[in-house]
């Protein structure tokens, strides 16, 4: 089966990219596709993530940072042993950012994902991918909000599933409110789904992030 992960950066009535899952490739390809003045371009073009998508997770998908000439993707990534979270630029030959392979008060980086006394002491990072194959986590957006652009990542272990909202250096919560983790055994389950929609003019934006055998947290931000 293949599942096609479509994602859009920007006003399709204006300007944006919209990216979506090609074929699972040795080299991790996914398709784009300009939107100028509300006119889709006649052409497509690829970007490699330099990483198979056809691996045993056989899932990886990429969003746009926003409706640039030339935007930099958020890569997330299953593999055989862990779930990573990476932003590549244009041309898909290097990586600009990469999420730490651990969050917790003793992984050094202080401050950025506090532990968690219920995960004894620890928050899943990038973690452990999920034992299904094509199972959807890490599930990654840019979330271009209000003049900046935030990254939402599913996450977490088998065990312990986890959100967070960041901030493009990857390593720093947006907000303390907008990450959560559950004690769950999802190892069987087929992880996580977002959704996000934001209205300049009402200066609000809503969060949907749903984990299955779990259920849906949703957020609203304004500004």
């Amino acid at each position: 089966m293949q599942i096609i992960f479509i994602q859009v950066a920007g006003d399709i009535t204006g300007n944006a990219w919209i990216t979506s899952f090609a074929p699972a490739s040795d080299d991790g390809k996914h398709y784009r596709i300009k939107v100028t003045g509300g006119q889709l371009a006649s052409n497509y073009s690829t970007v490699t993530t330099g990483f198979p998508s056809n691996d045993s997770r056989n899932f990886q998908m990429i969003s746009p940072l926003d409706d640039f000439d030339e935007p930099n993707f958020v890569v997330g990534d299953g593999e055989e042993n862990s779930a990573k979270c990476y932003i590549i630029d244009f041309a898909g030959t290097d990586i600009i950012e990469t999420m730490p392979a651990l969050w917790n008060e003793n992984s050094g980086f202080p401050g950025i994902l506090e532990a968690s006394e219920e995960a004894g002491g620890f928050w899943g990072g990038t973690g452990t991918a999920l034992a299904m194959p094509g199972a959807r986590r890490p599930v990654v957006s840019a979330l271009p909000i209000n003049g900046k652009t935030y990254i939402t990542v599913t996450s977490g272990t088998n065990w312990w599933p986890s959100a967070a909202v960041l901030v493009s250096d990857l390593s720093t919560w947006a907000h303390d409110n907008l990450t959560h983790l559950f004690a769950l055994n999802v190892q069987n389950a087929l992880g996580s789904w977002v959704d996000w929609y934001c209205d300049d003019t009402k200066q609000e934006a809503y969060l949907a992030i749903w984990h299955e055998r779990y259920g849906m947290r949703t957020y609203k931000m304004t500004w």
